[in-house]
Parts: structure tokens; sequence; C-alpha cells
């Protein structure tokens, strides 16, 4: 073997890696339009101090953000003079620079439209005249993968190395899976909204993928009458890895009734018991229909 390839592996070898920060979790919630996603990252300011929490986005002054007033940036109110893509590369940039200990938690809020607008710049990329009616090119798909998967492994990596929680949203699509063989039934499935080979790179280096739902319970009026009303519950879900893409390393319940970011990191460290303060819809005997996309079912 040349002397060059053996000093090569040594060095390799030599420099074991380390273990990233106990408790730092990387991971993303995804789920149809309402199911209040970005209500979610913004309670990481009551999790930690507000000055340590950023949160990104990509919706113009959105109102949820505006409401619940996160320290956040803008990317597409921000005024610059530089392509989103040249955005998010200074963005990395820039927190790379950052000393460790400056953030608590990043949420990217939107993943999914940012690809899409990445999508959409592809194409004028390509064809300087290409409007609202141009169709995609296949590289147009392959160009916003590359990105996205080079900006958020570069986040996840500074997230692991600066000692920060990294969280990121999407919007959700649904695939029918065809039985297979005719004793058994299709099912829907849900993912997040992003091209299959997006979602897969992305989803496989977090700790965890949820699924935000909302379940309208009918309760009792109360007073004796048997009038119902419906009661809308935020809800997300880990568990139930055959209707949707959810993955989970982290040690979060299966399913949480309004959940926060400081419930699931209490959670996951055992902090935290599901039901302490709501009862579950297991334990009742309310009727719970789940709202998703493009379909209702009973939960």
């Amino acid at each position: 073997m040349p002397p060059s390839l053996v000093a090569k592996n040594i060095g390799l070898l030599s420099a074991i890696t380390e273990d990233p920060p106990a408790g730092i979790t990387t991971g993303a919630i995804f789920g149809d339009v309402g199911t209040f996603k970005t209500t979610l990252l913004c309670s990481a300011c009551e999790a930690f101090d507000p000055e340590r929490v950023l949160i990104i986005t990509c919706d113009r002054f959105d109102q949820t953000i505006q409401r619940l007033k996160p320290r956040y940036i803008d990317l597409m109110a921000a005024k610059s003079s530089q392509s989103l893509w040249d955005k998010l590369r200074s963005l990395v940039t820039e927190l790379r620079q950052k000393d460790k200990g400056t953030f608590d938690f990043l949420g990217f809020d939107g993943i999914s439209k940012l690809a899409k607008l990445l999508l959409i710049d592809a194409r004028k990329a390509r064809d300087e005249n290409a409007d609202a009616t141009s169709y995609y090119e296949q590289r147009d798909y392959g160009r916003v993968t590359s990105q996205l998967s080079e900006t958020f492994w570069s986040l996840r990596e500074i997230a692991i190395a600066k000692g920060f929680h990294f969280w990121w949203t999407a919007w959700e699509r649904w695939e029918f899976i065809d039985a297979p063989d005719a004793k058994s039934k299709g099912y829907f499935r849900f993912f997040p909204d992003l091209t299959p080979e997006l979602g897969r790179v992305l989803r496989h280096d977090l700790d965890f993928v949820g699924r935000a739902v909302v379940e309208s319970t009918r309760v009792g009026a109360g007073g004796g009458s048997l009038t119902t009303v419906s009661k809308d519950i935020s809800v997300v879900q880990f568990g139930s890895r055959k209707e949707a893409a959810v993955k989970n390393r982290v040690g979060f319940p299966d399913r949480m009734e309004n959940p926060t970011v400081g419930k699931l990191l209490a959670e996951s460290q055992g902090k935290y018991q599901v039901g302490s303060e709501h009862e579950t819809a297991e334990e009742s005997n309310d009727e719970t229909v789940l709202i998703g996309a493009g379909k209702a079912s009973k939960n």
C-alpha cells in the first residue's frame, strides 16, 4: 500500500468522532395548513430565553409570528439584492460564525414553501423568459434537492456543533397505498410536502419527524343539556408509522395534545407525563374526528 494512503488512514482513525451535546434535538413537524405548526415552533420562547430563540420564515409578515412575537428573520421581507438561495447561504455562514451558546433553539418555519420558491428560481435561472405557464424540468427539481440538502445538512451540523435545537416545519401531502392483495385494503399515508427524494434525504438524519393534526372532539355543553359542541385540539403524533412518515429516536410520546417545545423536551427527559394536564381521547367517551389532508377519519 502506498505510504501516503497509509498515512491518511492512520490520520482518519486517530480522529475519533466525539458524541454530540446531550439533549440536543434536530427534527421536523409536518401537517396540513392550520394545524398549529408555527405556534409549536414559537413556543420555544416559553422553554428558553426568548433572546436565544430564532425563527426563520418565508411567509411575508406571518400573522401567527406577528401575534406571538418571537425573534425572527423573514427571508422574503428582508431587504436585499441577494437571491433566495444566496440568502440561505449567507444565513448558514453567519450561523457558523456565531459563538457557541448564542442560541438555544433555531426553528425554520415552512420548508415546503421554501422548496417551491427555490423551484421557481431554478426555472428562471434555466430560462429567463419562464413564467407561471412554463413547465418545470427534472433538472429544476434536482437543483432544489441539492440546494436544500446542502442547506439543511449544514444547519444540522451547526446546531450540533453550537449546542442548540434545530426544528423545521413542512406542509403535508398524502399518497394512497394500494392493497398488497385482495384480502387487504388500501390506505392513505401522509408525508412532508416535499419531493420524495428530498423528503427521504432530509428525514434520514433527523432525530424525530412528527405529524401535526387538529382533532375535533364533540363534548357536552354542560348544565344537563344534551347538546354537544365541537372542541378543536391540536395534536402532534409520532407513533403511527403506517399512516404517516414519522420517526422518533428521542423518546417523545406517540401522541401529545396541545404540544409545546417545552412539554415535548420534558417528556423526552422523563419530566412530563402525557395526560397530566389534559384527558386523552383514549380515556374519554367523546367522539373524536381527525382532520387531515384530503380526508377525515375516525381516530
